[in-house]
């Protein structure tokens, strides 16, 4: 099989090397029983993953497709030997500016599309993630997005088979032409097809405004945030307490010159770019954390008029139970949007988050249940030396809660491949702490059960969200169905979405 795949790729893209094999299936979280795939093949275009894929079918071969492999959910974690696909050769960006859509390889980094958007002044409207330096487009489609998947608008995808279908408007610069079988796909953790081409809407850079206020309290942050959500004057909006702030200042000179430089460029007056880049510098040099919660807002609009309108409301509403202090972290975040350093602590310590997306009305009833459970487990985490940090954030009318934990411990293949030379060398030599470890995934799961209850749903299923509708223990019978028309033999990613890995 090896040969066969060789004639397809080319001897220098498929591997059975111990080590890629490892890496190709491995996760930011550890997954018990994990296997390293028997070989990863990485095909240029949509025929070769065809081709492929069919030598697999005909071998009985289980396959998952990976892009920067970024996930903690297990969404890599096969339990069954398997071939990876993977598709960071697939990354080809053809942008039409005059229909605003760009067609894009499912291998190219959110980063690259960026950067090839630039000169157009254009950007894309699918929210993408913050990791997206090296994220990928195809593995944001099949992972999903707590703001939505509505900014793709067609698919190229192989089947089991080795079938090739294209979803969307034939002319590609709509989404809906009959049955919306884009949305099939989306999503999907790989258990539908490979996708290796994406179709994204794009749209004009426009004017912004920024904002940021401090709370004494997250119940008083979120009653402000809640309110320019529901009025729907806020764009973006993102939120942390004190731990997360803090850390996010611990960044490297190198990485502040960095951001700095980008908010120079972005910004349309000189003056304006000097004072931002010297708050930048004075936050990472002597961070101030007056209010134990803070809240972050970015407003965009056709007028800088219209922006400045939106923000003032916005001014008006937060300052009812907050202070408004320096916006630099939303303008730092516009201009350089893309940072792998938070996958690991500010020490380098394991990172390993849960999140839920929550309407508005369920929101701070969840997130107080939530934080009462961090605290009832205090005793415990001081005597492992785990930590908690939260991250709130939202583009629409819902808020996504993400408490995020921390802890020293032996780091993965995945933290070595994408960590600098300098902190491999810093944290790459921790010692396993299985103790720490056991207890986070406890934590995890308590922590995802209590957002369940508030009504949460979640992106990224891999193997440890549920579907909205069904249990881990009962997969959704629409699901199953699916899964048995598109992939009868079971092969693609096996396990995930609550389906089982193997037919009865």
């Amino acid at each position: 099989m090896l040969k066969q795949l060789q004639a397809i790729v080319g001897a220098d893209h498929v591997s059975d090397e111990p080590g890629a094999c490892d890496l190709a299936t491995s996760d930011i979280f550890e997954w018990p029983g994990r296997k390293p795939a028997l070989m990863v093949a990485s095909p240029r275009t949509t025929d070769e993953t065809s081709a492929v894929l069919r030598v697999l079918r005909d071998n009985g071969i289980p396959v998952v497709a990976r892009g920067a492999g970024l996930s903690y959910t297990g969404a890599f974690a096969m339990k069954q030997a398997s071939v990876v696909v993977d598709t960071s050769r697939m990354n080809d960006i053809n942008v039409n500016a005059e229909d605003r859509y760009a067609t894009v390889g499912a291998g190219a980094s959110w980063a690259s599309v960026a950067h090839a958007l630039k000169p157009f002044g254009m950007k894309s409207v699918q929210a993408s993630p913050i990791s997206g330096t090296y994220s990928t487009v195809g593995g944001l489609a099949a992972q999903g997005m707590p703001a939505g998947l509505d900014g793709i608008l067609g698919l190229t995808v192989v089947l089991s088979d080795g079938a090739v279908v294209r979803t969307g408007a034939p002319t590609r610069f709509h989404r809906y032409a009959g049955p919306d079988l884009t949305g099939l796909f989306l999503g999907d953790c790989g258990a539908f097809g490979i996708k290796t081409e994406i179709v994204i809407r794009i749209a004009p850079e426009q004017p912004t405004a920024f904002a940021s206020f401090g709370f004494d309290s997250a119940d008083d942050l979120l009653q402000g945030l809640i309110a320019c959500l529901s009025e729907g004057i806020v764009t973006r909006a993102f939120a942390m307490d004190r731990v997360k702030s803090r850390d996010a200042t611990k960044v490297e000179l190198g990485e502040v010159l960095r951001t700095s430089a980008a908010m120079i460029q972005r910004s349309g007056s000189l003056v304006q770019s000097a004072k931002d880049a010297a708050k930048l510098l004075r936050l990472a040099v002597a961070p101030t954390n007056d209010k134990p919660w803070s809240l972050h807002l970015t407003v965009e609009s056709p007028t800088q008029f219209g922006a400045d309108a939106q923000l003032q409301r916005a001014r008006e509403i937060c300052g009812s139970n907050g202070i408004e202090g320096d916006d630099v972290f939303p303008r730092a975040f516009k201009a350089k949007p893309y940072s792998i350093r938070g996958f690991v602590g500010p020490s380098g310590e394991r990172w390993a988050p849960v999140h839920g997306i929550f309407s508005l009305s369920n929101s701070r009833h969840a997130m107080a249940h939530l934080q009462n459970s961090v605290a009832t487990q205090s005793p415990q985490m001081a005597e492992l030396d785990v930590t908690a940090s939260w991250l709130l954030s939202s583009s629409g009318p819902y808020v996504t809660i993400e408490p995020m934990l921390y802890w020293r411990d032996r780091l993965e293949p995945i933290h070595m491949r994408y960590l600098s030379p300098r902190n491999r060398e810093r944290f790459g030599a921790f010692a396993a702490n299985p103790a720490a470890r056991q207890f986070v995934r406890t934590m995890r799961e308590r922590l995802r059960d209590i957002m369940d209850a508030h009504g949460a749903v979640h992106s990224q299923l891999g193997r440890f969200y549920r579907t909205s509708n069904s249990s881990l223990d009962s997969p959704d019978a629409l699901l199953m169905r699916l899964k048995a028309a598109l992939d009868p033999d079971h092969r693609f990613n096996p396990g995930v979405l609550g389906i089982p890995a193997q037919l009865k």
